[in-house]
């Protein structure tokens, strides 16, 4: 804002590592003479890597089977081969609401996982994009 500004008589530029800059005064700032970056799609496939990531471990009880293993518990007469097998993504349905440019990565590799994906977006995408998203089914409201 402008009293910061005013405290930073040198600032040139302000970034946001990010697509959005709804947070910055970016009229004020450009007004006063100062550059207004940010990246938007930088981080899109990565932040899906890490949301599938994520999405894995949860299915195959990951963190319990890490914890178990590092525990006291654990032996090759105690351990039960079956307890942290978890749970197939293949075949799941996943639920992605909105779908920019991370929804559609996400979608991209939960149809590479043979999930069936259903989304939720302001608008539906063209079937083109639909099918480059997994084929990805529109869904006109968040109820079921």
């Amino acid at each position: 804002d402008g009293k910061l500004c005013s405290k930073l008589p040198n600032l040139k530029v302000v970034s946001n590592i990010g697509a959005g800059v709804d947070h910055i005064a970016v009229e004020e700032l450009r007004s006063a003479g100062i550059a207004v970056g940010h990246t938007p799609g930088i981080l899109s496939e990565t932040t899906a890597e890490l949301a599938f990531a994520l999405m894995i471990a949860s299915c195959r009880r990951l963190v319990q089977a890490h914890i178990f293993c590092g525990s006291k518990k654990d032996s090759p007469a105690g351990r039960d081969i079956h307890g942290f097998m978890g749970q197939d993504l293949a075949g799941k349905t996943v639920g992605i609401v909105g779908m920019g440019s991370i929804g559609k990565e996400i979608a991209k590799r939960c149809g590479a996982f043979s999930m069936e994906i259903l989304y939720y977006n302001r608008s539906q995408l063209a079937a083109e994009e639909e099918k480059e998203a997994g084929s990805a089914t529109y869904c006109k409201t968040l109820e079921s």
